[in-house]
């Protein structure tokens, strides 16, 4: 006579360690459909449906479901299962630092009038994170300090933007300083409060080139970004020589040529070699209708003293940008939030003429 096996909590277990299996194969995909991902999700769902509500089985199945759920891009599910979590366990600082990156994701989502409670819940979420670990909690600490980097980017009032810099920068210098200076994605970050909030580009080539130098995926080898702090920092040869070299690179063939030009301005003034280089970038530019190819054109424009163009195709760039990703085609590093056009190397006053 066949006997039926009753399932036991190690089945349970096998069930969970194989969806975390079939997660971990998917990688850091985010809002991504994937076999594994879908996997990782069916395997999660047997161990939750397994293992007895109160068992560690249960709890680490649901809490790993929640990761897998926000790397699908479900983060309403996602959140669920962490507060599952939450309410099951005692002072559990992974679940909540893993909340507070989920609100984060939700934040960058919202539209800017459904922002505050996303950003409250992901803010309040870190903080309790790092509170139950005593204060040594360099991811929580990190991600804390790239929730307040996306809110200053996003902030249109400049004081309250500053505010969130500082904190940003506060925030990310901890984590740093508690991974003994080996965190290269705070470190990236970080290169972004310098550069866009502070304005300090030395010191965020530094960050930059240690994030490099620890984990050279953390930032892509993007010219125009070293050009660009090239430039910034009164260095146009070298600007000139960075962004030359991004001209083998097809994706990044229309920032290079914007930033020749403009550092052509900027080391010969308004020149006929500058008008050139300036009507290269132009021709290149006007094959592309997204918002960076708009902003950089209205850019071109203000060098040449040509405001109301200038205004024109900032407006309609400021158009195209509500339906657009803050990402771009060169790398996460450059952002294109409404009140941050620090990437197109103008100074403030130039700047003014494409603000609303």
């Amino acid at each position: 006579m066949t006997q039926t096996r009753q399932n036991t909590p190690i089945d349970a277990w096998i069930a969970a360690h194989n969806g975390e299996t079939f997660r971990l194969l998917a990688g850091n995909t985010q809002g991504q459909p994937s076999i594994n991902l879908q996997d990782a999700c069916e395997n999660f769902d047997r161990a939750v449906a397994l293992a007895p509500s109160n068992s560690p089985n249960f709890i680490w199945a649901i809490a790993h479901r929640g990761l897998t759920l926000r790397q699908l891009g479900n983060l309403d599910e996602a959140i669920n299962d962490f507060q599952v979590v939450v309410k099951k366990t005692e002072g559990y600082p992974w679940v909540y630092a893993q909340l507070g990156e989920t609100y984060r994701f939700q934040m960058a989502r919202s539209k800017p009038d459904q922002v505050d409670e996303p950003k409250d819940n992901a803010i309040k979420n870190f903080q309790k994170a790092i509170e139950l670990n005593g204060g040594e909690y360099a991811w929580a600490h990190a991600h804390l300090g790239v929730t307040y980097c996306q809110l200053a980017l996003l902030n249109k009032n400049p004081q309250k933007a500053a505010e969130y810099w500082k904190l940003a920068q506060k925030s990310l210098e901890t984590a740093i300083a508690q991974t003994k200076e080996r965190y290269a994605w705070a470190y990236a970050y970080a290169y972004i409060v310098e550069f866009s909030g502070f304005k300090n580009f030395e010191t965020a080539r530094q960050y930059m080139d240690r994030a490099r130098l620890l984990d050279p995926r953390v930032i892509p080898q993007n010219n125009f970004q070293m050009g660009l702090l090239y430039q910034h920092n009164g260095e146009y040869e070298e600007a000139i020589a960075k962004y030359t070299q991004g001209l083998q690179q097809e994706a990044e063939k229309r920032f290079v040529l914007y930033g020749i030009a403009v550092a052509t301005v900027r080391q010969k003034g308004l020149n006929e070699a500058a008008r050139i280089k300036i009507s290269i970038a132009r021709q290149e530019l006007e094959r592309s209708t997204d918002s960076f190819a708009l902003y950089m054109l209205a850019a071109l424009a203000t060098l040449e003293v040509q405001y109301d163009q200038a205004r024109k195709y900032a407006q309609k760039a400021r158009c195209n940008s509500v339906n657009e990703e803050a990402d771009s085609s060169t790398g996460k590093l450059i952002y294109l939030e409404k009140n941050d056009l620090s990437w197109l190397g103008l100074n403030d006053e130039e700047l003014n003429f494409l603000k609303p």
